[in-house]
Formats: structure tokens, sequence, C-alpha cells
């Protein structure tokens, strides 16, 4: 996997290209990791260029996100929308 990091403004966006699994996904949490240690506060994740998400991963940063933000009720909400849940 693939992981571009720019700035726009005060927001860290990380575009991610190719597969997203276990055996890539430590390099993800280890830029995310960094970046907060930098003092970064605000995030996008891009992941429109990968070609493959292990579906555990992504409810996995939700909950992060989750921790994170303090906005479960719309993070929740895009993943329903995303997976199709009830």
């Amino acid at each position: 996997m693939e992981i571009q990091e720019d700035k726009r403004g005060d927001i860290t966006v990380l575009s991610l290209a190719g597969r997203l699994d276990t055996n890539t996904s430590g390099s993800l949490e280890q830029k995310l990791v960094d970046a907060l240690d930098a003092g970064v506060t605000k995030f996008i994740i891009d992941f429109t260029q990968l070609n493959y998400m292990r579906i555990s991963l992504f409810v996995q940063y939700g909950r992060i996100c989750e921790f994170l933000t303090h906005s479960s009720n719309y993070f929740r909400a895009l993943i329903e929308r995303t997976l199709n849940l009830p």
C-alpha cells in the first residue's frame, strides 16, 4: 500500500492506494501515530484509490475515529451508509 501525505491548511490528508489489509495496515497506523505525536488534530483519510480493503479494518478505523473525535453518530452513519447496514 502507498500512503501519500498532504497538508491542506491545518488538515492532514492521507491518500491510500493499493491494498489495505492486515499485512499493510501497520504503515497507516504508524502514519497516524506520527501525526498525532506531531500535534495534528484534523485528518482526512482518502480511501478512493484502494483496490482492496479488509472490512474489519474499516470498522476498526471507524472505532478509532469515534474515540478521537467523539462524533460517533456521524461516523456510525457513514459506516452504516457505506456498508448498507440497517
